[in-house]
């Protein structure tokens, strides 16, 4: 491949437009695609079986079938899995695939690996490693069938690509322990979206929530697991007990099981369930929060990630009380803007909310050094940036 100051990359990930991980694709890619030609690949949230093309911030997407029931679903995974083979044989740069465990990003991985061992394609290949999905992961809570395949299709295609990008150092042992060159791998985290989510004020904030002044809020965003939900509603009767005017939101989609928790909840009424929120209200609830919580089980998936909303967390600059998991703990003691429960102790979790709600100034300080780390550590351009350095790095 020549060296060429603009690259042509193509970038695909089976996650539906606007859910999750798409959210790490959309961002990387409307960074990078300042500087160079982006095709963003990604299904589309709606069932649907036709392909939708268009823009979004210079970024050129494709939106690929998508069915919610498990039989469509895999035929639609296999029509991804065709549209692309037609795409990684255009002239493209890089090759960059997303979750690499689903068969239409995996099989596309042996698909350009072989174009490129038989001199056909001249493009680098690189896998993104977001998940601990087998040997005891994502994959465990599903049929053995399930697990066994989706632990070869997230292994095999990291053993081969030109190069890897994970999102912390767990998965970066793992992949060397593969076998992978460490040269090959690169960090790249996921980032605080500093454009859009803005520092506004708290009182303005609950005035436009209808939200109490005087209360002391507590906000958790996205989803989390049911056993770790669970101990999270129970850390919250703890910290009602000793803050008579407390609130807790949930913002996210809460299924049976979570809705069933929070029902059971002595403090049922101080709990307030908003569900799914369009990305613009984000920062509105980040505003009004005294402390965000992110509650994690003791799992080695919850291990091995860096939370997209841990990002958003440190935009909205506010303190943050997080369960101690290796990558959260290295951002929460980097940034200096939070504190660490032990891994699934709710009490613990409890009590740092306490300690926090009990000392305003210092939760003043942690907010502002949670938006300083946004800004000057994570801020999606820089982490955007680092990714085409590693691009680059492989075209030398």
């Amino acid at each position: 491949m020549q060296k060429s100051e603009k690259l042509r990359i193509l970038v695909y990930t089976p996650t539906p437009e606007f859910t999750g991980g798409f959210y790490r694709c959309f961002f990387l890619s409307k960074y990078i695609a300042t500087r160079h030609d982006v095709t963003l690949i990604c299904s589309n949230p709606q069932p649907m079986w036709s392909v939708k093309e268009k823009i979004v911030d210079k970024v050129s997407f494709k939106l690929l079938p998508m069915q919610k029931k498990l039989t469509p679903f895999l035929l639609a995974d296999f029509l991804r899995l065709i549209k692309n083979y037609k795409e990684i044989l255009s002239d493209y740069d890089i090759v960059h695939m997303f979750v690499a465990t689903v068969p239409s990003s995996g099989f596309a991985v042996f698909f350009a690996k072989m174009l490129e061992t038989l001199h056909l394609k001249d493009s680098k290949l690189f896998v993104d490693w977001e998940d601990w999905w087998g040997r005891g992961g994502i994959w465990s809570d599903y049929p053995k069938l399930f697990d066994i395949m989706g632990t070869f299709l997230e292994e095999e295609p990291i053993k081969i690509a030109n190069g890897i990008t994970v999102v912390s150092d767990k998965l970066k042992d793992r992949a060397i322990s593969l076998g992978v060159n460490l040269k090959r791998i690169f960090k790249i985290p996921n980032g605080a979206n500093i454009e859009a989510i803005k520092l506004l004020s708290k009182d303005e904030a609950r005035k436009q929530l209808m939200l109490a002044d005087d209360a002391d809020i507590l906000c958790h965003i996205g989803f989390t697991h049911p056993i770790a939900f669970e101990k999270m509603i129970y850390a919250f009767d703890e910290v009602a007990k000793r803050q008579k005017n407390v609130l807790l939101i949930l913002v996210g989609y809460l299924n049976e099981q979570q809705l069933s928790i929070v029902n059971k909840s002595e403090n049922r009424k101080k709990i307030v369930y908003v569900g799914k929120q369009p990305y613009e209200k984000i920062p509105l609830f980040l505003a009004v929060a005294d402390v965000l919580l992110l509650f994690m089980r003791d799992f080695v998936q919850e291990d091995a990630r860096w939370p997209i909303r841990l990002g958003d967390y440190l935009a909205g600059g506010r303190p943050i009380v997080a369960t101690a998991m290796a990558e959260v703990s290295n951002v929460i003691n980097e940034c200096k803007c939070g504190m660490l429960a032990k891994p699934d102790n709710a009490k613990d979790f409890a009590d740092k909310i306490n300690y926090l709600i009990e000392n305003p100034t210092l939760c003043k300080i942690l907010g502002r050094n949670a938006r300083k780390g946004a800004e000057e550590k994570y801020a999606w351009g820089l982490v955007a940036k680092r990714l085409e350095k590693a691009y680059k790095n492989l075209q030398d």
